[in-house]
């Protein structure tokens, strides 16, 4: 075990505690990110560190405190903030992190909204789990397939306010980001145009992951390789649509939408044919009293 200091995370990059040829235990400690994080750091670090993860959300809903007890066997918890969940904010294990001289670092939820306007969780539509609202709103209407074609290219209303949208996503981001030592929205700020940052609103692409890991590894002198083609967690697509690329002046095109898991991508066409059937579908199953799930 290497020696601690009463210190936080930003204080431990300061100083540069750890030297580089220190083993360290680190736990992540947060949503599906800190998995998508200690598996990225298992493949990148050098030497023989040890990396765990503990997911929030498992133990919130089965109602199990934080496991206070693990904590003197690790050398440094890297978590995303919780605030409002009572005994479940990390103001509490802040506290007892200090209280043991264990080095914490703290990143926000990556979550950033900017690339889809509207965006909403919706349910009953399975196995759909975000709609844009443009797109919702037309299929109230009745729209077909090629109305919801028109409204994903040529909606000059959604285009006008695509711009707005990426900038209020980009406040609200910061907003969560108030006290964390690893922010990223100024990465997303000068990045989104350059290189698709965000496969869904909470599903981060390999560069925001990359950029996260880089500043983690630098606070905890973590040697790392060479990434390369850094390799997502995630496997599920929404598109952007061409209007909002077109609003936003992005400079590559991601216009195709996949499922978790599943084994080709499709494109924007065969996506809003797609949508259209399972929306019709699950109204059909509503008005007959079936569950669509």
């Amino acid at each position: 075990m290497v020696c601690r200091e009463r210190i936080s995370g930003l204080g431990l990059a300061r100083i540069g505690l750890w030297s580089l040829e220190a083993v360290m235990k680190v736990l992540f400690y947060g949503g599906c990110h800190a998995s998508a994080l200690k598996d990225i750091f298992q493949r990148v670090a050098r030497g023989n560190h040890e990396f765990s993860a503990l997911t929030n959300y498992l133990i919130i809903q089965e109602g199990k405190p934080f496991p206070y007890e693990i904590l003197p066997t690790i050398d440094a918890i890297v978590f995303s903030p919780i605030r409002n969940k009572g005994a479940w904010n990390t103001s509490h294990l802040e506290e007892r992190c200090s209280e043991l001289n264990i080095p914490y670092i703290s990143y926000p939820w990556l979550q950033w909204n900017g690339y889809f306007p509207g965006i909403r969780k919706i349910e009953g539509i399975p196995p759909h789990v975000w709609g844009l609202a443009p797109l919702m709103d037309a299929l109230e209407r009745g729209a077909s397939v090629d109305d919801l074609e028109r409204e994903a290219t040529l909606n000059p209303s959604l285009e006008s306010q695509a711009k707005a949208f990426a900038a209020d996503a980009t406040k609200q981001l910061r907003m969560h980001e108030e006290g964390v030592d690893i922010p990223i929205s100024g990465f997303v700020e000068t990045r989104h145009r350059d290189e698709r940052l965000f496969y869904t609103p909470d599903h981060p692409a390999p560069p925001i992951y990359k950029h996260v890991v880089e500043q983690i590894a630098g606070r905890l002198g973590i040697q790392r390789r060479l990434f390369g083609k850094v390799r997502s967690p995630h496997t599920d697509r929404l598109p952007i649509l061409p209007v909002v690329a077109k609003a936003l002046r992005l400079r590559f095109e991601a216009t195709e939408f996949a499922l978790e898991n599943q084994p080709k991508p499709i494109p924007l066409r065969d996506y809003l044919a797609r949508l259209h059937l399972d929306f019709h579908r699950a109204k059909a199953e509503d008005s007959a009293g079936v569950d669509p799930r």
